[in-house]
């Protein structure tokens, strides 16, 4: 599974840099504690002009190399170039065109015809990027984001976005589609490839066996559920045990470095302006410790970054996940062979208890999990499990 964290270190004087400049710093970082980037930077060089795709891959080569091949990260979203709206506004302008005739927010325009030649030039520099990741192996790494919170319930959201999705797979019914739909929307059925839903149960769990065995991916999606309200019963840690459980490939969250205050002087977040629609915003506080696990260390005069509870909780998920894999890979194994593999069943069905769908949700992950120990209890069960089986099939 891949624990996926958005690298988005704000605001540059708390950071002491720009995101660029610490992006490599910060993906190391994660690194040492098994997580994941959203996407490696820098992302190629992507233009269409007169018709023809100009692209420079040069550095974003280097950059895969360290990425995929020193760094061993397993995932990348596509170039944020291909990533087209948000919540309930229209696909902004892509390699110079605008998805539908007029202006912005293209009020009346039937969304779910686009403009040929936003087509055009989105279908070829989106062809022109798949076929060079292709040749370089590097295909199966990547998804691409459509679309985060998409605001189904509109009926031009609903139509803009099966129209964007044929678009993508008339390059490639192959490239997997993304977005964070938090619960099933059965008009996209066919459209997108991977559904970002809700741990806590937007989605009966009848129904997710039910999109994996029709042949989509599974991914969590946890805006707002991570915070430092209850960092020792921290979803970061339970996360994995929902991807273990109910056969999700990741789970992704927006932000592991996006501070708005100074994180040593204020523990909550400054209210920011946000627009969900066009001509429309509000003032928003994201919950304590949304969206940053990672400290800076020059406000404190330290010159590096510093961790947090909550993002050894997400290594030690990530760790849990492992443990359980190689449990009932062992336990599989052994009634194969004949071996005892009971106690390891039962490790496997007590850690199954842990989490369950419907939940409180993130936030409330002291509901999900009284006793913090609880997990820890599992971690030396299944390590002791995984030791005897191993010793007996040597």
């Amino acid at each position: 599974m891949a624990a996926i964290y958005d690298v988005r270190s704000t605001p540059r004087e708390l950071w002491g840099g720009t995101n660029d400049e610490l992006y490599r710093k910060v993906a190391e970082f994660m690194h040492q504690r098994r997580l994941c980037p959203d996407s490696l930077r820098p992302a190629p060089a992507i233009e269409y002009r007169d018709g023809r795709v100009i692209a420079d891959f040069a550095e974003f080569d280097r950059a895969a190399e360290w990425y995929f091949g020193r760094m061993k990260f397993r995932h990348s979203y596509t170039p944020w170039d291909f990533y087209l709206f948000g919540w309930g506004h229209p696909p902004g302008k892509k390699f110079g065109q605008q998805p539908y005739a007029g202006e912005p927010p293209f009020e009346g325009a039937d969304r779910s015809q686009l403009r040929p030649e936003f087509k055009k030039a989105y279908q070829a520099c989106l062809r022109a990027f798949w076929d060079h990741i292709t040749q370089k192996g590097w295909r199966d790494r990547f998804v691409l984001y459509i679309s985060d919170e998409p605001y189904d319930r509109q009926p031009h959201i609903r139509a803009q976005m099966k129209a964007l999705c044929a678009m993508i797979h008339e390059v490639d019914p192959k490239i997997p589609i993304y977005s964070s739909t938090w619960h099933h929307v059965p008009d996209w059925d066919g459209s997108l490839d991977v559904w970002g839903i809700g741990h806590y149960g937007p989605v009966p769990v009848e129904k997710i066996a039910e999109l994996r065995k029709g042949g989509a991916r599974i991914w969590f999606t946890t805006d707002g559920q991570m915070c430092t309200d209850t960092p020792y019963c921290a979803v970061e840690r339970l996360l994995p045990h929902y991807c273990f459980k109910y056969q999700a490939e990741a789970y992704e969250f927006w932000g592991v470095s996006w501070l708005t205050y100074d994180p040593y002087r204020f523990g909550w977040h400054a209210y920011i302006r946000q627009s969900g629609e066009p001509g429309k915003s509000t003032w928003v506080r994201y919950p304590n410790g949304d969206g940053f696990l990672i400290y800076p260390g020059a406000p404190i005069g330290f010159p590096g970054l510093l961790s947090s509870i909550r993002l050894e909780q997400a290594r030690e998920g990530v760790e849990d996940f492992e443990y359980l894999h190689l449990l009932r890979e062992l336990a599989a194994r052994a009634k194969t062979t004949g071996a005892d593999a009971r106690e390891a069943n039962r490790v496997l069905a007590e850690a199954g208890r842990l989490v369950e769908i419907p939940n409180a949700g993130g936030r409330y992950s002291s509901q999900i999990l009284p006793d913090p120990d609880a997990v820890l209890h599992f971690k030396w069960a299944a390590g002791a499990a995984i030791e005897r089986l191993s010793r007996r099939g040597r």
